[in-house]
């Protein structure tokens, strides 16, 4: 049931971003849907493509390297991680 959930969930925040590509929020939420179903390549498209277009929202750097190493990608999990630090260190 909760698998059946979460791929209706990333259906519908892929419809959301392809009719609004500025619609932060359903990148952002895609990127996780792919992380909860361990969708390393989608994951990361979207959460790099979210923090390009966002690159001053630390709590999703956090969010995003937290994922990364959930999917034991450590190297991405460093560089989001080094991006968050970046970011809190300008504020």
């Amino acid at each position: 049931m909760k698998t059946r959930r979460v791929d209706e969930a990333c259906i519908i925040h892929e419809r959301l971003y392809k009719l609004d590509p500025t619609n932060l929020t359903a990148l952002f939420n895609l990127a996780l849907t792919y992380a909860q179903k361990k969708q390393l390549p989608e994951f990361k498209e979207a959460a790099c493509l979210y923090l390009e277009k966002n690159p001053n929202d630390a709590p999703a750097c956090k969010i995003f390297s937290q994922c990364f190493l959930d999917m034991t990608d450590f190297d991405n999990a460093a560089d989001t991680c080094l991006s968050w630090k970046k970011i809190k260190g300008s504020e």
